[in-house]
């Protein structure tokens, strides 16, 4: 582990405050298979393994250790582009984002918008062709698609220096990049400056209040990937917004990928068993009792809880800017 690394975080990284509760260590990322990474000394300190935390102030749930800016950038360069490509009827957030946009925006009228994580601009071109479409993204190949179907490409990063384009947005998304941040107080900030007045802003991510985490806690399969370092909750995103000058108007649940609901069955009763069978007593004993009923002996087959991903563990986070207030003369 790097001399700079704590093993423990003395604060919250995103508020600062001194509380901090552990809730135990982190599954092994999936990452960590692939020699590139593993035999990185940049990143050795993840093979001794990270822990899940949640700030007791802000309600930020956080991985540490975890990586700095440069070693993002550096960790980031290692992996394919093909990591993040999905089919677009496949994607949770992409359906429910449209459908609200649709619902809550004029297609006809010639909105701006802006992407920001929009890989090749997926979730763009399932959108009005009327509307303006701007994106945020870092990998040039993606950029390349981007420019490629007519999407501007105004920066790589949500940090850079973005003054020309201050409440330009009518429409700001970022789906599947808020678990990526490693200050998402600072990003929040900067999609508010870069709003009107008025607009509307969606987040989506893992919902760290969900029930699957709070059994799994650090096992939970949205820790399958040391990408995935900050999570949020209502709780979060309520107080989070005030801090930054939006209102919240809802969060709404949603599964990670369309899936049937059968899938939803199976991974909710898979993640149940595994835990009960990786807790204390009563519950370990219930996962053993568990398995011999009929129908749910293949259970004892698991190693790991399940990838997840029809479960309702993640959030739509809908934002709004509000109107400066009318002075008087």
């Amino acid at each position: 582990m790097p001399s700079h690394v704590r093993p423990f975080p003395s604060n919250c990284p995103e508020c600062l405050h001194e509380t901090v509760s552990d809730l135990g260590p982190c599954r092994v990322p999936v990452e960590l298979k692939q020699s590139s990474i593993s035999s990185d000394p940049e990143f050795s300190f993840l093979l001794e393994g990270t822990r899940l935390f949640r700030c007791k102030r802000c309600a930020l749930v956080f991985r540490w250790p975890r990586f700095d800016d440069r070693q993002l950038a550096t960790f980031y360069r290692k992996l394919s582009i093909n990591r993040w490509d999905y089919a677009v009827k496949e994607v949770g957030s992409w359906n429910l984002g449209k459908k609200l946009l649709l619902r809550d925006r004029d297609a006809e009228r010639p909105l701006q918008i802006l992407d920001i994580g929009a890989f090749r601009g997926q979730f763009l071109s399932e959108l009005p062709p009327a509307w303006e479409k701007s994106a945020i993204e870092p990998s040039e190949e993606a950029v390349r698609d981007l420019k490629a179907k007519h999407i501007q490409h105004i920066a790589h990063l949500l940090q850079d220096p973005l003054d020309e384009y201050k409440e330009r947005f009518d429409i700001i998304t970022m789906f599947d990049v808020f678990e990526h941040l490693i200050a998402p107080a600072e990003s929040l900030k900067a999609i508010a400056s870069l709003l009107r007045p008025g607009g509307i802003a969606l987040i989506s991510t893992g919902n760290a209040a969900h029930w699957s985490w709070k059994l799994l806690k650090g096992t939970h399969w949205y820790l399958h990937s040391m990408q995935h370092l900050s999570f949020g909750s209502p709780e979060y995103f309520e107080e989070a917004a005030k801090r930054v000058g939006l209102d919240l108007t809802s969060c709404i649940p949603h599964s990670h990928q369309s899936r049937t609901l059968r899938e939803a069955y199976r991974q909710s009763v898979e993640t149940l068993y595994m835990a009960c069978r990786t807790g204390s007593p009563p519950y370990s004993f219930i996962s053993k009792c568990w398995i011999r009923v009929p129908g749910f002996r293949n259970l004892a087959h698991l190693q790991h809880p399940p990838y997840a991903t029809a479960l309702n563990d993640h959030l739509m986070v809908y934002l709004t800017k509000p109107d400066p207030p009318i002075v008087a003369l």
